[in-house]
């Protein structure tokens, strides 16, 4: 490695101001795939000449990629130098012995020492395009011996901390009490807390990636009144954001991007190196998970594999203080949530706090950010009990008074056991009915359990809801025909592994039986619904629509959320696979913000707005909500008959037939139905090759997107599911509840 001094480190100082660079890195980021695996990165890399921390990762993975098979392991070492030219007189050349193996490739010159290597590239390079590195393609020549690089401190011993993680009243609010819980374990060394305006290191746990920065806020918090000057911030990044997408452009401000979860010490430890004179090998040796930026224009990716950085052991271990939460959540936050659902009887509570007891989640659906990034992780029965005992001792519990807890966990019925563990221990406390619960995200799958070689709901599960005192069941069902699950809540490293092996996550009948078991036992229940699909057919939109009405119709507690318009449509959510899909698809699937389902006939779903189902039936004028619903379907039968769309019309008069819906609307619906009595049977082949050809492309790259290290294909190539190629992609009755 070159000689770096420690006068050309920052000196002990925070590096303050915008950040700075050339325009250099422009054309040579601007040639590169921007989500391709992370996986490959393998080793510490040391990177000159760029901008920011999300402008190296692109030129490292294709970097990998150029490398030979193997080239690359947890001991490698690799520099890239962004330059002017590869005038070979003027290249940095240097290495551990002194002897190199050159290549020369198009715009690219590596040398290889052993388990070092140097990358020369310029802005006009193009990495995907030089080809693969042949050894044999290689010269020996001598080069100056590297020398050890130092650096002064980049932090005073132990700064003042800012922690924060709720970047908006809707995204991921699990983030905020792992903050809450990283303050308490940096408390609890030593470290002093202070306001973002007064601390000298902000370090932010981070939801999603996202194009603007991690440190624009949209709402206050007690430490976070208003939106601080950050100038002269250690601004560190971490959680599930950085770890599903660290080339994201909203990590541009960052000195640092943690990989992955911040608990249990590695941070902390991390942090103690840099308040120390350090040398760039032993910071890379030492912690993994990490990127890096040493000076202006200067970086080191540290083992980016995230793995090393999810927090994987000691979860019951995880320190909290319930003074802390309230340095990340704000009464306004509790107070949205509270409108989220239907209050419970009591009148106000004494106190209110949002708990997360889990993080992860084990489906790893195509629209989400961070399903199948992590294990799924849990407090245990008794560690949720422990929670409570110290809420209820910290708020001095009066005799009748009771607390409110909103269960903010991205996946709460995922292990079922533990909740039901939990409510035994709860109904066999003295606090029990001390407590008014609500949970916010479940999901259909988490209710569901195998019998007899077919999913059921859950009664022991169900039952816990219900010893909890819960009320109101919300649910991530977002879709409600079989062909939008299969597209939408597949897990898509399953695809990869399997092949053309997939299924979806649940079908309409078994979500029919949960909410039929969900009213039995005296819960009502709240489903979310994502419209403009792109990858399913017409036919199936038709589907999900009549599905929904006869959830509606039949059971009296049943609701979607449509709260605002916006709500129900599907959205490219930063950092989930099929927005890494439509990014490498220029955007073929989406306008002004949302996806669009490029219909022959129209947006089928922006005529069937589905507002009228936001209240339960019981809350709701039945015979004008029928009235609407028949409204509605006429607009779509008008504008089917006008395409001249055949089969879709038969596709109508089967769903006509197969449904028999709640009386008020039945007769109404016939009706319709001998308006096309003329028409012959529909023939699900038809649906069968409309879906395949929407979802091939989606199926595609939802396998293209899991790294490559995740998949059985030796060949190098993610295993791709060949959806137009199968015979049955889901089961024949697609007109039948």
């Amino acid at each position: 490695m070159e000689a770096g001094p420690l006068s050309n480190s920052v000196s002990g100082r925070l590096i303050r101001g915008p950040l700075k660079g050339t325009a250099r890195t422009v054309g040579a980021l601007n040639r590169l795939q921007p989500s391709l695996p992370y996986f490959l990165v393998k080793g510490a890399w040391w990177l000159h000449g760029f901008q920011s921390i999300p402008d190296c990762f692109p030129i490292v993975q294709s970097a990998a990629r150029l490398l030979p098979h193997g080239e690359l392991d947890e001991n490698s070492w690799s520099e890239v130098h962004l330059l002017d030219s590869l005038d070979e007189s003027t290249l940095p050349a240097s290495s551990p012995s002194g002897q190199v193996e050159r290549y020369r490739g198009s715009g690219v010159v590596i040398d290889r020492d052993g388990s070092f290597r140097k990358i020369f590239l310029t802005s006009e390079t193009n990495l995907e395009g030089t080809g693969e590195w042949k050894i044999g393609e290689t010269e020996c020549i001598a080069v100056p011996v590297s020398k050890s690089v130092s650096y002064a401190p980049l932090l005073p011993s132990r700064p003042s901390l800012f922690v924060g993680g709720l970047i908006s009243l809707s995204a991921e609010p699990p983030e905020g009490f792992f903050a809450a819980a990283t303050s308490a374990e940096f408390q609890n060394l030593g470290y002093r807390l202070e306001s973002a305006e007064r601390a000298r290191v902000w370090l932010y746990r981070v939801p999603d990636s996202r194009t603007q920065s991690y440190f624009d806020f949209h709402y206050a918090s007690p430490d976070r009144p208003r939106c601080s000057d950050r100038s002269s911030k250690f601004l560190i990044a971490s959680g599930v954001g950085p770890a599903s997408d660290p080339a994201s452009a909203g990590g541009r401000e960052c000195h640092l991007l943690w990989l992955g979860d911040e608990q249990h010490g590695p941070l902390q430890w991390y942090l103690e190196t840099l308040t120390k004179p350090f040398s760039l090998d032993e910071l890379a040796r030492n912690h993994k998970g990490l990127a890096q930026r040493l000076t202006d224009g200067t970086f080191l990716l540290s083992s980016v594999n995230f793995t090393h950085n999810l927090s994987k052991d000691g979860f019951n271990e995880l320190q909290t203080d319930p003074e802390l939460y309230r340095r990340v959540f704000s009464e306004e936050y509790d107070q949205f949530l509270m409108s989220l659902f239907e209050p419970q009887p009591g009148g106000p509570a004494q106190a209110s706090y949002l708990l997360a007891t889990s993080r992860g989640c084990t489906q790893g659906c195509s629209i989400c950010c961070s399903g199948g990034l992590k294990a799924f992780q849990s407090f245990s029965g008794e560690r949720m009990m422990s929670e409570l005992r110290t809420l209820a001792a910290k708020e001095s519990l009066r005799s009748h008074g009771f607390i409110d807890i909103f269960f903010l966990d991205s996946n709460f019925n995922n292990n079922p056991k533990r909740i039901v563990e939990f409510a035994q221990l709860y109904r066999e406390s003295d606090l029990y009915g001390r407590f008014r619960f609500y949970v916010r995200h479940n999901t259909v799958k988490g209710f569901l359990k195998r019998q007899a070689g077919v999913n059921v709901p859950d009664l022991e599960l169900v039952q816990a809801f219900r010893t909890l005192g819960i009320t109101e069941v919300f649910m991530g069902v977002d879709t409600f025909d079989e062909a939008s699950t299969l597209t939408l809540k597949s897990n898509r490293v399953q695809l990869a592994r399997r092949g053309e092996e997939t299924s979806a996550t649940y079908t309409p009948s078994e979500l029919r039986s949960l909410v039929a078991v969900l009213e039995s036992e005296g819960l009502s229940t709240r489903a979310f619904y994502l419209q403009n699909n792109p990858w399913v057919s017409d036919f199936d939109r038709l589907e999900s629509y009549y599905h929904i009405a006869d959830l509606w119709f039949n059971f009296a507690h049943f609701s979607i959320d449509t709260r605002e318009r916006q709500v129900n449509q599907l959205k490219p959510f930063a950092g989930s696979p099929i927005e890494q899909i439509n990014r490498l698809a220029d955007n073929a699937w989406t306008s002004g913000g949302r996806f669009v389902t490029g219909s022959e006939v129209g947006e089928l779903d922006e005529m069937m707005s589905l507002s009228y189902f936001g209240k339960p039936r019981h809350r709701s004028n039945p015979h004008e909500i029928a009235r609407l619903f028949i409204l509605e379907l006429d607009r779509v039968r008008a504008m089917v008959e006008d395409s001249g769309d055949e089969q879709l019309l038969a596709k109508l008069l089967a769903l006509d037939e197969a449904f028999d819906l709640h009386p008020l609307i039945s007769s109404v619906g016939r009706s319709f139905a001998a308006r096309w009595s003329d028409l012959g049977p529909f023939d699900p082949r038809a649906q069968k090759a409309a879906f395949q050809r929407a979802a091939r492309p989606l199926f595609d790259g939802l396998a293209d997107t899991v790294p490559q290290a995740q998949t059985t294909n030796k060949s190098g190539n993610s295993a791709r599911l060949r959806a137009a190629q199968r015979r049955e992609p889901f089961p024949e009755k697609q007109t039948t509840r």
